[in-house]
């Protein structure tokens, strides 16, 4: 232990002495007091390069002495065997003097080198700052922090090795063991630093996603349409949740859900069994989708059909649309006119659907392709790709979460038919009223232990069924099953987080922001608006970030994520604007969704496959949780605003979300088909200019 420090005519020091006790020691006071100079003399002692601009101005000599008490018998016996001894007290002294012409370090008044000097004070005293961290400086340190680590395991190695005979295969036995429990250690730790560099990545990335959206309300807020300090307040907090929520379910979703649905869908089409593949995507699809967390606020919006048939229904078409995605891959079904078809048949249920229940079906299509559908899906249909050697198969990896899109749309209209429903109320949004901080953590409280249980819930279907597959089909390593498990904690307090946050703290304000702008004088202004939020907002969608990443990995970068983001930011922006076009005016949602489907789907027929189904991929995906929770209480509390009818003029914000994407994604394939061409024709200018050379010609570089 360090008792003290001496330090005599360094630098602004003239003399000055330091003691140390047992515990934390705190050395404290204002700016250029000192404290650095004597942090860096305890540095100097222990080896540091010392200068002679380092003395005191005016003096000969600079000096610093630290004083040890060892009384650690191994630190001893390691002191014996450098040659170097304490006094009968345990008390070991080192020193430093600095002159102009050299520099001398002394052990108990015996000079050293430097060398042996710092072979001593590695034993002694560790320094760990900003710069430093003295004993991961000596490699002779590395093994023992490594047997450190392992401690208890290694102490186990070396009592079964004590009891046995003495021969080399037992000692060699033991060094090799040692080896690898010391390669094990290097593992965990490399891992776990993997891991902090990740959890930072995922921090930056959901901060970008979410301040922008916060720093619009704020301006909002403070300018335009004022806030509350209740409903303000929630916001911010909720922020802070939807921030910690995306870090954790982006991670989680990265080691858990994509690992889970690649392996199920390589497992899928190894066995070679159609009956097989077509029961196991129905479950697949019926299970992800009674897990997914925005099918409950659907349901509670339409209080003409029961929330279990409905949540049934919808999980039925999600597992059948499922099945025909997944043999579209198989049989490599060309995607453009199978869209066709089936938007047809959508379109033409929806005339006889009742206006009321028309805006919901098309919404449907959105809430279920949410956080915990995507990644599975998607990763699915890379799992599956894989196993095929064509061509195509990656093309065909996407285009799932378009397909599994469309069941909720027919299976809610079907129903919406079968149940014929009268106008559907509207329940108005809680707006908080809150009169101090206790009383806003406790409104969050109520919401955790709900979304706890919830989310709980919502995973426990596909973990059941993954663990039967793990157990019957994949039989995946300990290790590999260890890091899904971890994943889906993550995932698991990320989607606690991130609808708390979004449910507590965005939709109330959402709702609130809206009925204040529509009240203006110039209530025009909610479409501008509207599409400033759109184009933000869509960055916070927790799949997006999924959906961006399997792009770029599957196109090797030549559909890049910041590509992706900037046209899925344009799509819901006009979208959104479109959307309060809609409540301000009362446009039926059919006038804006058959247009809107007819150029999506005509599109297609013009543009790279790939983009076809990555844009209708991206349809789904888009319209997420940040959707239901702040966009569609927007449109709700304007609608209330301005006179209109909530469920036929509000809703649809969703379906429209959903929609413009598969416009603007298109159009980025048109661009990068052109930009292709052209490159290509100006590739073969130069073959044709080099060719046309006479073969003596001298080129010139």
């Amino acid at each position: 232990m360090l008792l003290g420090l001496h330090v005599k005519n360094l630098a602004l020091i003239e003399k000055a002495e330091v003691e140390f006790t047992g515990g934390l020691n705190i050395l404290t006071g204002e700016t250029g007091a000192g404290k650095s100079i004597l942090i860096g003399s305890v540095g100097l002692a222990l080896g540091g390069k010392a200068s002679k601009d380092m003395i005191r101005q005016g003096e000969d000599s600079a000096l610093v002495e630290l004083a040890f008490s060892v009384d650690d018998e191994k630190k001893k016996n390691a002191l014996e065997a450098l040659d170097i001894a304490p006094d009968e007290d345990g008390l070991l002294i080192i020193s430093k003097k600095i002159t102009p012409s050299r520099t001398v370090s002394r052990i108990n008044d015996e000079t050293v080198t430097t060398a042996r000097l710092k072979a001593v004070t590695g034993l002694l005293m560790d320094i760990h700052g900003q710069h430093e961290h003295q004993s991961l400086l000596h490699a002779s340190k590395h093994l023992e922090i490594l047997d450190t680590y392992a401690k208890s395991r290694v102490q186990q190695l070396k009592i079964q090795t004590a009891s046995l005979p003495y021969c080399p295969n037992n000692m060699l036995h033991y060094y090799h063991i040692k080896i690898e429990l010391r390669l094990e250690a290097i593992r965990v730790l490399r891992s776990r630093l993997q891991l902090r560099e990740k959890l930072k990545e995922k921090l930056v990335e959901a901060l970008q996603a979410v301040l922008p959206i916060v720093a619009i309300v704020l301006v909002l807020s403070f300018f335009i349409a004022p806030l509350s300090p209740s409903v303000l307040l929630c916001f911010l907090l909720g922020a802070v949740m939807i921030i910690f929520g995306m870090m954790f379910f982006t991670l989680g979703a990265e080691m858990s859900m994509t690992p889970m649905g690649e392996r199920v869908g390589s497992a899928m089409t190894k066995s070679r069994s159609l009956p097989k593949m077509i029961v196991i995507g129905f479950i697949l699809g019926f299970i992800i989708t009674i897990s997914e967390p925005d099918l409950q606020v659907l349901a509670n919006q339409v209080p003409s059909v029961p929330n279990l048939v409905l949540i049934l229904s919808v999980a039925a078409g999600v597992g059948a649309f499922l099945v025909i995605a997944l043999l579209r891959m198989l049989f490599s079904m060309a995607l453009p006119p199978l869209l066709v078809t089936l938007y047809a048949i959508v379109f033409v249920l929806a005339a006889f659907v009742p206006k009321a229940f028309l805006a919901v079906a098309f919404d449907s299509g959105g809430v279920t392709t949410g956080p915990m559908t995507v990644p599975f899906i998607m990763a699915l249909g890379v799992g599956i790709s894989a196993i095929r050697s064509d061509r195509h198969a990656a093309d065909d990896s996407f285009g799932l979460v378009a397909l599994c899109s469309i069941g909720p749309i027919l299976a809610v209209l079907i129903l919406g038919i079968a149940y014929s429903p009268g106008e559907s109320s509207y329940t108005a949004a809680f707006l908080p009223d809150i009169q101090d901080s206790v009383e806003l953590w406790d409104l969050f409280m109520v919401g955790l232990p709900a979304y706890f249980k919830e989310i709980a819930l919502s995973l426990l279907p596909i973990m059941v069924f993954f663990g039967v597959y793990q157990f019957a089909v994949l039989h995946m390593s300990r290790k590999a099953l260890g890091k899904i498990l971890v994943g889906l904690f993550y995932t698991y307090i990320g989607l606690v987080l991130f609808l708390t946050g979004a449910n507590v703290g965005f939709m109330p304000a959402g709702n609130y922001l809206g009925q204040v702008l529509a009240a203006l004088p110039y209530r025009w202004v909610l479409i501008p608006l509207g599409m400033l939020i759109g184009y933000f907002i869509v960055k916070a969608e927790p799949a997006v970030y999924v959906l961006n990443k399997q792009v770029e990995e599957v196109t090797d970068g030549s559909i890049s994520a910041k590509a992706m983001g900037t046209s899925l930011s344009i799509g819901v922006a006009l979208s959104v604007g479109l959307a309060m076009l809609r409540v301000l005016t009362g446009i039926s949602i059919l006038w804006m969704l058959v247009p809107g489907y007819g150029i999506a789907i005509g599109l297609s027929f013009f543009v790279p496959k790939i983009f076809t189904a990555i844009a209708f991929d991206s349809g789904g995906v888009a319209s997420g949780p940040m959707t239901a929770t702040f966009l569609l209480p927007l449109a709700q509390g304007a609608c209330l605003a301005v006179g209109g009818n909530i469920v036929t003029d509000a809703f649809g914000v969703v379906a429209m979300v959903a929609m413009t994407p598969l416009i603007t994604i298109q159009i980025l394939g048109m661009t990068y088909q052109l930009k292709q061409r052209h490159a290509s024709r100006t590739q073969q200018a130069y073959v044709d200019a080099f060719a046309s050379l006479p073969e003596d010609a001298i080129i010139e570089l």
